[in-house]
C-alpha cells in the first residue's frame, strides 16, 4: 500500500485485531434444557461477568438439577438501579436445584456484584469445605434473595464457617431477604458490617 503517496515501510502493522470483546446483556434469556439461550448456568454467568448488563436482565432457568456454582463479580453495568434476576422459569422453587455437589466452591458468591436477585430457586450446599450457600464479598450491595429454598450444610457445627448465608468482610449493604425457607447450617445468617447506620444495614422480612 502507499499511504500518503509513499510506500508503506511496515506493512505488518496494517491489521487491527480485536480480542476479548463481549456484548452487554439486556432482556430475557433462558438457561438449561433444549433450545435455550445458554446450555449451563455457568455460561450465562460468564457472559454477564465479561459483557455486563446494558439494561435489566432476566435469566429464566429451566427445570432440573444443576451441579454448578455461580461466581458473580462486579460486572460492567452492575448497579443497584439495574436488575439482574435469576429465577425458576416455572416460578416453583422445587423445580430448579442448584448445588455445589462435587465442586469446591460456595454455591453462590456475589463478589462485589450489585442489583442481583435470586428468586423461586432451590439452592443448597453439600460440600464440607465450602458450607455457605450464599456468600457476599467485597462490597456486594442491593442484592435480593426472595422466596427461595436455601439448604445449608447439615452438621452439628456452631461455627460461622457453617452459616447458610454469610458476609464477613463487608461492607455489603442494603441486601434484602424475603420469604425464604432456610434449612440447616449453624446460622441462617451471619452478616457483619462496619456501621450501625440504618442506611448500611440489610433488610430481612
Amino acid at each position: 500500500s502507499e499511504p500518503n503517496a509513499m510506500n508503506d515501510g511496515l506493512a505488518s502493522n496494517d491489521t487491527l485485531t480485536l480480542d476479548s470483546l463481549y456484548p452487554a446483556l439486556a432482556g430475557v434469556y433462558t438457561s438449561g434444557g433444549a433450545d435455550s439461550c445458554f446450555e449451563t448456568l455457568s455460561e450465562h454467568v460468564d457472559e454477564l461477568n465479561k459483557g455486563g448488563a446494558a439494561d435489566d436482565v432476566i435469566f429464566n432457568i429451566r427445570s432440573g438439577t444443576y451441579l454448578e456454582t455461580l461466581l458473580i463479580k462486579d460486572f460492567p453495568g452492575s448497579d443497584c438501579d439495574r436488575e439482574v434476576i435469576f429465577q425458576s422459569e416455572t416460578g416453583n422453587p422445587v423445580d430448579v436445584l442448584i448445588t455445589n455437589l462435587g465442586i469446591n466452591a460456595y454455591t453462590v458468591v456475589l463478589d462485589g456484584a450489585d442489583g442481583v436477585t435470586f428468586q423461586n430457586l432451590n439452592l443448597e450446599s453439600v460440600n464440607t469445605a465450602f458450607r455457605h450457600v450464599v456468600s457476599y464479598q467485597n462490597g456486594a450491595h442491593c442484592n435480593q434473595l426472595i422466596d427461595n429454598i436455601i439448604t445449608g450444610f447439615e452438621s452439628t457445627s456452631r461455627a460461622a464457617s457453617s452459616a447458610v448465608i454469610h458476609s464477613a468482610a463487608g461492607p455489603d449493604t442494603m441486601n434484602m431477604f424475603s420469604g425464604n425457607h432456610i434449612l440447616h447450617g449453624s446460622y441462617s445468617f451471619y452478616l457483619l458490617g462496619s456501621s450501625t447506620s440504618l442506611s448500611h444495614t440489610s433488610i430481612l422480612y
